[in-house]
């Protein structure tokens, strides 16, 4: 209970950053919130906002709530899957190179940390649109544009031995960019 008026504060000041921008739902389990953002409104802005500005405001706040306080092999999951659409636990572990890559997913997904799982045969994961934008981002900062051109085209050998060859294709495009 002691941490009650610290997650009010906290939660007066994310609102206060969204500010017409759409809304905050609190879900409660135990004393930890579980927090989802829906946005509502045009995506030119709301309440004369630029859609940019909430952008960058959501990113803080992803930044500074959830991936600056994961261990390393957590954010390594999640950057590197980032650069798929959807996948399933083994997928992961092979883009990730992290063996617990399914541990970590079934944790974001069941601490609501804007990690969505499918059950379609075997279970398979995507990340919410902005948040996944957000991941993008930082992998992009994290690798530089050498370092992502292999990731894209490691995740691409994968996807394409797996038989997904549209998206591996897409990650071979998107890597020949960069090294052009």
């Amino acid at each position: 209970l002691a941490a009650v008026p610290e997650i009010a504060q906290r939660m007066a000041s994310i609102e206060k950053a969204l500010e017409g921008t759409g809304r905050l739902l609190v879900r409660y389990s135990g004393t930890e919130p579980k927090l989802r953002i829906m946005l509502e409104g045009e995506s030119s802005g709301c309440n004369g906002m630029e859609s940019g500005d909430v952008k960058d405001r959501l990113f803080e706040y992803f930044a500074a709530e959830f991936f600056n306080r994961m261990d390393e092999r957590t954010k390594s999951v999640l950057l590197k899957t980032s650069l798929l659409s959807e996948f399933d636990a083994p997928t992961a572990e092979r883009i990730a190179g992290v063996r617990e890559a399914g541990q970590v997913l079934s944790g974001l997904h069941k601490g609501n940390f804007f990690t969505e799982r499918r059950l379609t045969g075997r279970p398979t994961y995507q990340y919410h649109p902005l948040f996944r934008e957000f991941l993008r981002e930082e992998l992009e900062k994290s690798y530089g544009p050498e370092g992502l051109s292999r990731l894209r085209i490691r995740a691409a050998c994968v996807l394409d031995e797996l038989g997904n060859s549209g998206e591996a294709a897409e990650l071979l495009l998107l890597a020949s960019e960069w090294g052009a």
